[in-house]
């Protein structure tokens, strides 16, 4: 019976506890680390804490506002201001002094340039542009203002531009004159090294230089005087004079000494009835074969109207003809050669008409007039061959008849291969 009272009272107790909790404040407390806890007052002053599951919230996490990174264009390669594209403009620097052509620049990074002058007598600026070095560029003309000119200083104006904006800049270049020794030396290629004269003699008219200081050697100072840049000849009746006539060639400031060698031709006796004449056979080895005509006139020949003409072996035909060129003057020699001969350089050559033997006549006409030859037309007798042959001195005028014997009386035999005479002729 006890037992069930004590289970009575128990479970009365239970009640009791149930009920007075539900008529309990309850309090929550929220803590930073977000775990609830509520605490129960009881009426028997015995508090009991009551601990719930803890509720976990994930952390919030705020990403990071990350902007894309950003280049900008350096401002030095684009001109964002007026100053910037004055700067770049004024860096440009011309050379100062030109004296033969140049380029101009047609671009300056991102600036495009055009180039225009005034001074068109010195420069001429192309219109169109070229590749130059990898760069392209305007070709730049330059005539050299001449020695008494002087140097000249000429504008050239530059236009800048670029996009809307454009500017100009002037740029002063010196275009230097021709220097005084170019043109003393192209008057120095107008004077011979040696002359040779008979009559009146100048010496050449200079474009910009002139003589002075005239000196006459003494081998031909009888001979020769100087008056009013004309030189007055006296010929000698002897032989030839032979010497010198030295000068000074000057200008602006540059000069040069000179010295030309002369010689003045011996008079000749006009004799009556002299003509062009064969004056040396040369018969040699080889193709070594040559004419010499003396002019024994008082006059200058004009070669054009003489011709030679050979008759080989006995032909009575022309076998090789050739006309003369030039001219000749009194007392003056011409040498004819073959042009494989060896001994001597001629004056002229041919190898149809100097291609005789010793047994092939050569006569020499004027308009078609016989006035001298040598062997005789339709015999083939060996007259001279192998040999040089040289007139003698007095024969002034040509055997016409090349059907006579052959007159070995007009002739000086020398050696095979004789040359030792040729370009001369004593009269």
């Amino acid at each position: 019976m006890l037992k069930k009272t004590v289970l009575f009272l128990t479970i009365v107790s239970l009640i009791v506890v149930f009920i007075g909790c539900s008529s309990k404040t309850t309090t929550l407390i929220t803590t930073d680390s977000l775990t609830t806890s509520e605490t129960t007052t009881l009426t028997d002053s015995e508090t009991t804490t009551i601990t719930t599951n803890p509720i976990t919230t994930a952390p919030t996490t705020i990403e990071p506002t990350t902007q894309a990174p950003t280049t900008e264009v350096p401002t030095t390669e684009i001109p964002t201001t007026v100053d910037q594209f004055l700067e770049l403009a004024n860096s440009l620097v011309l050379i100062e002094e030109r004296d033969s052509n140049f380029y101009l620049p047609a671009e300056l990074e991102y600036i495009t340039i055009t180039w225009s002058t005034n001074d068109t007598d010195y420069i001429e600026i192309a219109n169109s542009v070229i590749l130059f070095n990898d760069e392209f560029a305007y070709e730049v003309s330059v005539t050299n203002p001449t020695y008494e000119q002087g140097d000249q200083s000429i504008i050239i104006t530059g236009t800048f531009l670029y996009e809307e904006r454009e500017i100009q800049r002037d740029f002063t270049v010196l275009i230097l004159s021709v220097p005084s020794s170019v043109n003393l030396n192209e008057d120095l290629a107008l004077i011979q090294t040696s002359y040779t004269i008979e009559d009146e003699f100048a010496l050449p008219v200079l474009n910009y230089s002139s003589y002075s200081n005239i000196q006459i050697s003494s081998e031909i100072a009888d001979y020769i005087s100087y008056v009013d840049d004309i030189f007055t000849i006296v010929r000698p009746t002897e032989a030839d004079a032979i010497g010198t006539i030295s000068f000074t060639v000057s200008y602006g400031d540059s000069s040069e000494e000179v010295t030309i060698n002369i010689t003045i031709k011996k008079e000749i006796e006009v004799i009556e009835g002299a003509t062009l004449i064969i004056s040396q056979y040369v018969k040699g080895s080889s193709f070594n074969k040559y004419i010499e005509l003396y002019n024994a006139t008082s006059e200058t020949i004009n070669l054009s109207e003489y011709t030679i003409e050979t008759y080989f072996n006995d032909k009575t035909t022309v076998g090789g003809t050739f006309t003369l060129s030039g001219t000749l003057a009194p007392g003056a020699v011409i040498v004819i050669g073959h042009p494989s001969g060896t001994i001597y350089d001629p004056d002229l050559d041919n190898g149809t008409a100097i291609n005789f033997n010793g047994n092939d006549a050569i006569v020499l006409k004027h308009n078609g007039v016989v006035i001298d030859s040598i062997g005789q037309i339709g015999n083939d007798v060996a007259f001279a061959a192998d040999v040089t042959l040289i007139r003698k001195p007095g024969i002034t005028s040509g055997d016409t008849d090349p059907y006579n014997a052959y007159n070995l009386d007009e002739w000086i035999a020398e050696a095979q291969d004789s040359a030792n005479d040729l370009g001369t002729h004593t009269a």
